[in-house]
């Protein structure tokens, strides 16, 4: 079985765009992927090897993040017309 890392690198590879691109994008439209209430509450910070790492502002929003994962990952690929996010990270910003 093929590793992600290896499915990632060539699908960017393929498309042309880089982490660093995938995380600006996430992070420019990160209001409609979050939502205006818990998007004042995390913060998309890194991309790697189809994950999207999260801030969250506390333990409450980590736990919403994560009921929410599957809808957001969806909302992440659709804003940079990819399926490169496959897995949410969330930590508490601190």
């Amino acid at each position: 079985m093929e590793e992600i890392k290896n499915i990632v690198e060539r699908l960017i590879k393929k498309t042309g765009i880089s982490q660093e691109m995938i995380i600006e994008q996430v992070h420019d439209s990160w209001s409609k992927i979050a939502g205006g209430r818990l998007c004042s509450k995390t913060e998309p910070f890194k991309f790697n090897e189809g994950k999207l790492f999260i801030y969250a502002d506390n333990s409450t929003v980590k736990s919403e993040l994560g009921y929410m994962a599957k809808e957001i990952i969806k909302k992440a690929n659709e804003s940079i017309k990819t399926d490169l996010v496959k897995e949410l990270i969330i930590r508490i910003k601190g």
